[in-house]
């Protein structure tokens, strides 16, 4: 995934349920203290995003599951880097709703 000059939030998270949930959480804290409210287009689906790829680290590990064919619909780009522990997954998503 090429380098973005767009606000980004990395965090390391474990593969369990319990992080998939805190990467959600996270997620929508941080959009709402980029001025994105919890209840905004933007917010949802950036939530719903983290959530599928969290999801899927939980579940398939190293296959990609059913929530990736999501992830294309919702996302504008989304990639992944191979690590020498893990992966790093990404996305860019739209900061303005479709029709405003």
């Amino acid at each position: 995934m090429p380098p973005s000059a767009s606000p980004a939030a990395p965090q390391r998270l474990n593969a369990t349920p319990r992080g998939a949930r805190l990467a959600r959480r996270l997620t929508a804290l941080q959009l709402a203290a980029w001025g994105h409210p919890y209840d905004s287009g933007v917010n949802r689906t950036a939530q719903q995003l983290v959530a599928e790829l969290a999801a899927n680290a939980v579940t398939h590990g190293r296959v990609p599951g059913r929530g990736l064919i999501l992830v294309s619909l919702l996302a504008l780009t989304w990639g992944v880097a191979e690590r020498d522990v893990g992966k790093t997954v990404g996305v860019e998503l739209a900061l303005k709703e479709p029709g405003l």
